[in-house]
């Protein structure tokens, strides 16, 4: 259940870090969605480690 809560907050956290960027100016904005993709990747990697599967739902805990 941590995992999936921890998981909802990442990708919200860069959902709305994306939804922000739409007021910066075009060469901040990619600069910005690289961040959340590298984040989101690293997030995926460290918890992939650890037997997490980022496909995970609440029904299969």
């Amino acid at each position: 259940m941590a995992n999936h809560v921890t998981n909802v907050v990442v990708y919200k956290a860069t959902h709305w870090i994306r939804l922000w960027s739409f007021l910066l100016l075009a060469h901040r904005q990619e600069s910005l969605d690289i961040g959340c993709n590298r984040l989101e990747m690293v997030f995926q990697d460290i918890f992939s480690r650890t037997g997490w599967r980022c496909t995970s739902s609440l029904l299969d805990a």
